[in-house]
Parts: C-alpha cells; sequence; structure tokens
C-alpha cells in the first residue's frame, strides 16, 4: 500500500490531481469501487459530477463520511456491532430514566419530565441525549473514556454508565476504536489486509 499526498488550498486543483491519479492507475477489479471520503453530501454532489467531467463517467464509486467509513472498518475488523448507536442507545435511555430520576444528579431532568404523563417527552429527551452520545463518541472521545474510567459524576455521566451496565465497558465506538489502533501499533497485518486497495480523501 503506497501513500500520495496532495496539497493545495484549491480544492478543484486537488480534485484534477485526484483524477488523474484514478484514470492513470485503475484498481485491479473493476467490480471494486472507488471509495472517496468527503466531508458533506454537497462534496459528494460536487465531486462526482466533476469527476464524472474529468474521467468521462462517473460510476462505482462510493462517497462515505469519514467517521461512517471508519466506522464500517472498526466493526469490519472486530466483528461487532455498534451497541450504542442512536437508535439502541435512545430506546434504553427512554427505558432506565424512570428510576434514575429520583437520584439527585437527574434533579434537572426530573423537572423537566415532571408532567409527561404519556411519555412522549421522555421520548423527546432520551432521544436527543442519544443523539448527543452518538456526538460525543465522535467528537470528544476523552470525555467517553473519561466517564468510563468512573470520572464525572453529573447526570451525563452516570447515565453513560448506565448503559455500559446494560452492553458491556468496550461495546462502544471509543473503546473499539482504541483496540483498532493499539492493534495497528502492535503491526496487526489483519487490520492492513482488510482495508481496500485505495482510500482517497
Amino acid at each position: 500500500m503506497s501513500f500520495h499526498f496532495f496539497s493545495s488550498n484549491q480544492v478543484d486543483i486537488l480534485m484534477h490531481a485526484m483524477s488523474v491519479q484514478l484514470k492513470s492507475a485503475p484498481l485491479e477489479n473493476p467490480f471494486t469501487p472507488e471509495r472517496i471520503l468527503v466531508p458533506s453530501q454537497a462534496m459528494e454532489r460536487w465531486l462526482n459530477l466533476k469527476l464524472s467531467d474529468a474521467l468521462g463517467i462517473s460510476c462505482n464509486m462510493e462517497y462515505p463520511m469519514p467517521a461512517s467509513w471508519l466506522w464500517q472498518q472498526l466493526a469490519h475488523n472486530q466483528g461487532q456491532r455498534d451497541a450504542l448507536s442512536r437508535e439502541s442507545s435512545a430506546w434504553m435511555i427512554f427505558q432506565a430514566l424512570p428510576e434514575l430520576l429520583q437520584q439527585p444528579a437527574f434533579a434537572p431532568l426530573h423537572s423537566y419530565l415532571e408532567h409527561d404523563h404519556d411519555g412522549l417527552k421522555r421520548w423527546q429527551l432520551s432521544d436527543r441525549i442519544a443523539d448527543t452520545f452518538d456526538r460525543y463518541q465522535y467528537y470528544r472521545p476523552e470525555l467517553i473514556r473519561s466517564w468510563c474510567a468512573g470520572e464525572g459524576q453529573d447526570w451525563q455521566a452516570q447515565l453513560w454508565r448506565v448503559l455500559l451496565d446494560k452492553v458491556g465497558n468496550d461495546a462502544h465506538r471509543v473503546a473499539m476504536m482504541d483496540a483498532w489502533q493499539a492493534a495497528l501499533e502492535r503491526g496487526d497485518t489483519s487490520i492492513i489486509q482488510a482495508l481496500p486497495e485505495r482510500i482517497s480523501m
């Protein structure tokens, strides 16, 4: 596996350099999709149009976001599913909240849900908390690591540890990422062999 680095502050120049690379060095298997990591769907659409102009056609291209692509690699390598995905954790939070609301740290949530007789506000709150935890795993992994180590006594930290009690301490993306990185540092060749032939960013 080789590494090519092109530097520019103009996206057109970077796109041209990538199109030359794709055209001059096609993948061994023509049925293998090109994977190009993009920061947004708008960039995906723009890049797809520009590549079709440069290459004459743009097909069999995948444009995953970096975080989702990395998660796919983790799940494939470690054979685990995301036990604390946003959807799963929302239901677990919804189920755990009634009992937790009696604890002093959860007083703000208790007052917010005080007159929630049909559970609608509890579901909406659970979904928002699950979304926040999901973002923490991507953008604030150091916070997740500290909560896993028992630090923090606010309601978010306590709720995170309740979720871990249900799924296990290593069933979240931050722990899986740390294990993946440690395996890379050890020189685990199975991880490198599982990577696609080419990844463009």
